[in-house]
């Protein structure tokens, strides 16, 4: 498979640079740029990241779910995020091109399957009340009291609860998000 950094210094070979590229479908140009922002959250040189240093992203210290994006990151029991990995999921946001097919790694059933384990905080693969109320508390904060709150929840889950089980299914999440741009939503990625 070749090794991931040439010799023992802290650089892309050009094993992994062609991995990563055919994986995630960024340019050379791209990668090299990922590459390079990894190694500058990497403040130890230890080759991989952790949920701390995904924390001194300032999209990530900005955006309201921000915890819950480098959740994302270190699914299952993953401490240590290396290079790959980063770029993988990284890919997701990677802006789609016209007729992305879903199994591409940045296709609009990616970014909903996203978008779903965002909003899904326990993880069981549905959205329930709770959930919903968790969202819309971090996103609102202090603007909308807890009554409020309640209400917006009762009413999306009247509204995207199809079969009437008090959970949002992946299913009805992709009925309801239908028409939501997920390629403006959902990709902040820019090389420019």
């Amino acid at each position: 498979m070749g090794l991931i950094w040439s010799k023992s210094e802290y650089e892309l070979s050009p094993e992994m640079l062609k991995k990563v590229k055919t994986e995630t479908g960024f340019s050379t140009r791209q990668v090299h740029r990922l590459f390079s922002r990894f190694q500058q959250l990497d403040h130890d040189n230890t080759q991989y990241l952790t949920k701390e240093d995904l924390h001194h992203i300032k999209e990530i210290i900005l955006n309201p779910v921000g915890d819950r994006i480098v959740d994302f990151f270190f699914v299952g029991n993953i401490e240590h995020l290396t290079f790959p990995m980063f770029a993988r999921i990284f890919a997701i946001f990677r802006p789609l091109k016209k007729h992305t097919p879903n199994s591409d790694i940045n296709s609009r059933e990616s970014k909903l399957k996203l978008l779903f384990s965002l909003v899904d905080s326990n993880e069981d693969g549905s959205i329930c009340k709770e959930d919903l109320f968790e969202l819309l508390e971090m996103m609102m904060g202090a603007k909308l009291g807890e009554e409020q709150l309640h209400l917006i929840v009762d009413r999306v889950l009247s509204e995207a609860d199809e079969d009437q089980d008090g959970l949002i299914s992946l299913d009805e999440f992709r009925k309801v998000t239908e028409d939501l741009d997920v390629q403006t939503e959902l990709s902040f990625i820019s090389f420019s």
